[in-house]
């Protein structure tokens, strides 16, 4: 299996128990039963992390100091939806926003509050 089909798979598949993971409300107002806790989605996160900034041909990461006010603009939205009061984890999660560079296809995000963002969908 090449890198960037495992790259995918693997990025695919932390999604997918994330959102697996997620406290939902069902019908009859209860919560659906959480597979992981807290402490196990940060943990998947910095490893999905890290192996996402392991590596730059793939998730090419802009510099903030260059890249100041797209920056500024995307922490300014991710900072108003902290900051709602409708977030759960909203203390327990680090919350972190990055942008890559506009070969990635998407925006999407790791378990415990990593989100990337294209560049060019800030136009």
């Amino acid at each position: 299996m090449k890198l960037k089909t495992k790259t995918i798979v693997f990025t695919l598949l932390a999604l997918s128990f994330y959102v697996a993971s997620c406290k939902k409300s069902n019908e009859s107002g209860g919560s659906a039963v959480n597979l992981f806790t807290i402490d196990d989605d940060i943990s998947f996160g910095k490893k999905t992390v890290t192996q996402i900034e392991s590596n730059p041909t793939e998730y090419p990461i802009l510099n903030r100091d260059q890249y100041s006010v797209a920056y500024e603009h995307i922490e300014r939205i991710t900072a108003s939806i902290l900051n709602s009061g409708k977030l759960a984890y909203r203390n327990q999660f680090e919350w972190k926003v990055k942008l890559i560079n506009k070969n990635v296809l998407n925006a999407f995000c790791t378990p415990g509050g990593y989100i990337y963002v294209r560049a060019n969908a800030l136009k």
